[in-house]
């Protein structure tokens, strides 16, 4: 008795999925830029200890969201893109760190 052959599988067909998706990780690092700025300039109006040290911290965030935009950018443009890993849930603890942040600077003022 023979074991019959699996069944392939039809080519992916994206659509326009990975389009959506760049678009996507292009606003998230919009927007990370625009809060690294408004932080920095807040930290150029009162440059107190804390200011600064949630400046380094907001332009870290700003770095590892900038990095992962452009590795999962580059991933979607695959024919096959890899799984997402741990790039969600770092960019989902980024932004927590930044309202963290936010909250710090704006009591420090």
């Amino acid at each position: 008795m023979t074991t019959p052959a699996p069944a392939r599988q039809p080519p992916r067909d994206p659509g326009r999925q990975p389009e959506r998706t760049a678009l996507s990780w292009r606003r998230t690092l919009l927007a990370a830029t625009v809060a690294a700025l408004l932080a920095a300039r807040m930290g150029v109006a009162q440059p107190t200890p804390v200011a600064l040290v949630a400046v380094a911290a907001v332009a870290a965030g700003w770095l590892a969201i900038l990095v992962l935009a452009t590795r999962r950018m580059t991933a979607m443009a695959a024919a096959e893109p890899g799984p997402v890993n741990w790039a969600v849930p770092l960019t989902t603890l980024v932004t927590a760190v930044y309202a963290g942040l936010g909250v710090v600077l704006v009591a420090a003022m």
